[in-house]
């Protein structure tokens, strides 16, 4: 029994040793480093990081990790891992309160929060205006806000409005906020037509390309309806595809196949000057205008860099992600104003992640 348990824990010295590593495939985050002896203090905590570094690392973990799942979710129907839901229908939802609470419609806005968002928004929409730069806020909706046919059935409805549907009444008649509700028009765009990735908490190409319209008509209240990008713009392909919850998930099953829409001839010229900066400038774009957009990643996909620039010359994405969080304080925007000299401001926000139209660093 000794030499076996010896055996057995030493598997992870094989493994290292012969190069097998699988754990990035799965694991969406930051793994553990291994341990060492530098300091007194690495020395104290050894045995800590040891365990952690082994628990992150050892031999065919991935493959184990994932035929238990398997098991669980054939053989006992389990439809609750970690950050993933899985619905009747095999659809993935992202399991997190901050997105089960807006599917279930338990979690609600105090009015005091409500009025500091609106606060926020009005003074970050007067500081653009003082620069002559229109700033528009943009809500892209929950998957389960699009599909509730298919969510319902890992999160139940509870209540009888969501935190959008707040901010919604709070801003109605308020003449001083531009705010995109895409939740109505997305909705009004489904006919049978599959617009997100069933295993991804991200709207697909189709649904971009159609929800684009929308945006544009805000951005571009003048421009005439014909020089919009049509469905003959793009070749669109069948493709299979891996969704961030598949790969939380880790199981081969749920993988979907999806369409890749690429563009006919569109001349890009994309840059990234930065961690979190990608700038996309298109010589032949139906305006002479610079955007900026602050978005996260519903924003992100390449397909909203061709969208874009076919209407800018020049589009600047900020990825609030890495660093580029939007902010009402006055010295972060007009920062930005400077920097970038933008003719329209774009704020983005996925609809669980609402309640950051109102961060206001000049309050800290």
């Amino acid at each position: 029994m000794i030499l076996f348990f010896i055996l057995v824990i030493s598997v992870f010295y094989w493994g290292s040793a012969a190069g097998v590593s699988d754990v990035e495939i799965l694991e969406q985050r930051e793994l553990a480093d291994s341990p060492s002896l530098g300091s007194i203090s690495d020395a104290i905590a050894y045995a800590g990081n040891f365990e952690a570094h082994f628990s992150d690392h050892f031999l065919l973990r991935n493959r184990l990790i994932v035929a238990d799942r398997w098991m669980r979710v054939n053989l006992y129907d389990q439809r609750y891992f970690g950050e993933v839901a899985i619905t009747d229908d095999g659809w993935l939802f992202y399991n997190q309160p901050i997105m089960s609470d807006d599917c279930q419609k338990a979690a609600v806005f105090s009015e005091s929060e409500l009025e500091r968002m609106e606060d926020a928004m009005l003074k970050a929409t007067g500081i653009a205006s003082e620069n002559g730069i229109p700033l528009h806020y943009l809500i892209a909706p929950n998957k389960c806000t699009i599909y509730p046919e298919y969510s319902e059935s890992v999160f139940p409805v509870l209540g009888e409005v969501t935190r959008a549907d707040q901010v919604r009444q709070q801003l109605d008649g308020q003449q001083g906020i531009s705010l995109i509700d895409l939740r109505e028009t997305v909705l009004g765009l489904k006919n049978g037509e599959l617009l997100y990735h069933p295993d991804d908490t991200h709207w697909n190409d189709l649904g971009m390309y159609l929800m684009h319209g929308r945006i544009i008509a805000a951005l571009l209240p003048d421009l005439p309806h014909g020089s919009y990008l049509s469905r003959d713009d793009f070749n669109v392909k069948t493709v299979g595809r891996v969704g961030d919850l598949s790969l939380l998930l880790g199981l081969d099953q749920f993988r979907s196949v999806s369409t890749n829409w690429q563009p006919v001839g569109v001349p890009l010229d994309i840059d990234e000057p930065g961690y979190g900066v990608t700038v996309v400038e298109n010589r032949d774009a139906i305006t002479d205008q610079t955007i900026v957009i602050s978005h996260d990643s519903f924003f992100q996909p390449e397909m909203i860099r061709v969208l874009f620039s076919h209407y800018f010359r020049r589009v600047i994405f900020l990825h609030d992600s890495f660093g580029y969080k939007w902010d009402s304080n006055p010295e972060v925007i007009q920062e930005w104003i400077d920097e970038w000299q933008p003719d329209v401001i774009l704020v983005e926000k996925t609809e669980r992640n609402i309640h950051n139209f109102a961060l206001d660093t000049s309050a800290e």
